[in-house]
């Protein structure tokens, strides 16, 4: 049997000639394929009977809060003026409304092992009322011993004593975003300094936090590599738990000009790997273990562990090292995870909040995931997870031959194993160290709806 290995390779040539855009496989199918023709009614039939037929799930609650503008209509992250907290504050009934209609249409069990804030709760209500949102949480769930509570910080919007009052009402894990780039853009717009986010991760170190994530942006505009790279290097001073690099997400509309340049896209491409192949080196140098999605742990962290033990999942948040869990979330556009089944709310707040006003779940469309989708789902999460996938076990899981199954896909296959980004073997299909960063191009080989459509421009780079 073949063992799971950590090593990563970052070859350039491999990098530039798949340099695509595709999902980021946090669901499957993704977002982009849910249908208005999932309602209100096939949502409340899914929650009713999630446990029917099967080992009941645990549940995980994920609350988020829209970027609410500033009074003056100023964007919200913009540090040099105050938040619109005065919306926000009428958020958090709505929020309360959504947690209990949907409690009240789940059936069996509500026991959550985990809970997840986005950065906008902290950054846009008060104590109060977060200790409000808290309430109905408590009231309805039963939140098991051992539960993770996680939530995003953004150090620009959080005063001193809130990693104190996080602590105080169970929280115990913490992401922090940072925004690196030059110094004429600190002064320009007042994104937090380096300074500041190191102070917080050790704060974050010294209230108790169990494990603490720094999220760092590369490429942003006029921020250079020799920037970042510094960047990173004082925060690897604060030693934070787990690492997450990312490019700022481009709308199809702002880099159409470079896919229709191959010149330029290559140009473009150069230049990111100026910031990411010397951060990928740097992080593996100091001892970070490479988990996938340009995401870095600790070796002794939950997400190496997992991952080391097979354990490791993709969810509707990212990778998780928990158990495998029923997804609920709360908030305008949230997405929900029911068995084979997602649900998406209203993005449009004022469809979010009439839905609630009517007492009725603020369903916007979704899907329900046939036989294929979900054996799709699974040889995805695993490759994404793992970079290794038993064909064995997958047919004797499935009841299916895999190789007549797939026969295209395994065809397809061909190409990348010829560039030496997968292994093909009568029994693995393996991502090699130099694929693994490349491992959304081996996923979407078995996406069903890429196959169909080859709709690629509207997602991500998948580096």
């Amino acid at each position: 049997m073949r063992s799971f290995s950590s090593e990563l390779e970052l070859d350039p040539d491999a990098i530039r000639r798949y340099d695509i855009c595709g999902p980021a496989y946090t669901s499957y199918p993704g977002k982009d394929r849910f249908v208005e023709a999932f309602r209100e009614s096939t949502y409340r039939h899914w929650l009713a009977n999630r446990n029917v037929g099967a080992a009941a799930r645990p549940l995980s609650l994920s609350v988020h809060i829209p970027d609410f503008a500033n009074a003056d209509g100023s964007p919200a992250w913009n540090g040099r003026t105050l938040r619109d907290r005065s919306r926000a504050a009428r958020h958090v009934g709505y929020l309360a409304r959504e947690i209990s209609l949907t409690a009240e249409a789940l059936e069996g069990e509500r026991r959550v092992t985990q809970v997840f804030w986005d950065r906008n709760v902290t950054a846009f209500l008060s104590r109060e009322e977060m200790r409000a949102l808290c309430h109905p949480i408590g009231a309805l769930f039963d939140l098991s011993e051992d539960c993770e509570l996680a939530v995003a910080v953004d150090p620009r919007a959080a005063d001193p004593g809130m990693l104190d009052f996080l602590r105080e009402i169970g929280f115990s894990r913490v992401s922090i975003g940072v925004c690196e780039s030059d110094a004429a853009l600190w002064e320009e717009s007042s994104i937090q300094s380096v300074k500041m986010t190191q102070q917080y991760i050790r704060g974050a170190r010294a209230t108790g936090f169990q494990s603490i994530q720094a999220d760092l942006l590369y490429d942003l505009p006029r921020q250079t590599p020799a920037a970042f790279h510094s960047a990173l290097d004082r925060i690897l001073e604060s030693d934070p738990d787990r690492i997450a690099l990312s490019c700022p997400v481009c709308a199809p509309g702002e880099f159409g000009a470079r896919l229709r340049l191959p010149q330029a896209r290559r140009a473009a491409m150069d230049i990111k790997l100026q910031f990411l192949a010397p951060a990928i080196e740097r992080l593996i140098q100091v001892g970070y273990v490479y988990i996938g999605m340009e995401q870095f742990a600790k070796p002794q962290d939950d997400l190496a562990i997992a991952q080391r033990q097979g354990r490791l999942r993709r969810d509707l948040r990212g990778y998780s090292s928990g158990p495998d869990c029923d997804v609920l979330g709360f908030g305008s556009a949230a997405i929900s995870r029911i068995g084979s089944a997602y649900s998406r709310n209203h993005a449009d707040m004022e469809h979010w909040h009439a839905a609630l006003d009517r007492d009725t779940l603020p369903v916007g469309g979704g899907i329900v995931l046939s036989t294929d989708d979900v054996l799709r789902r699974a040889i995805i999460g695993v490759l994404m997870c793992q970079f290794l996938l038993s064909i064995e076990s997958i047919e004797a899981a499935y009841l299916l031959d895999f190789r007549a199954y797939f026969a295209k896909e395994l065809e397809e296959l061909k190409e990348l194993e010829g560039d030496g980004i997968v292994e093909i073997t009568s029994a693995w299909i393996a991502v090699t160290p130099k694929g693994r960063p490349l491992v959304r191009v081996v996923c979407m080989i078995f996406d069903h709806y890429l196959r169909e459509e080859r709709r690629w421009v509207g997602y991500s780079k998948v580096l």
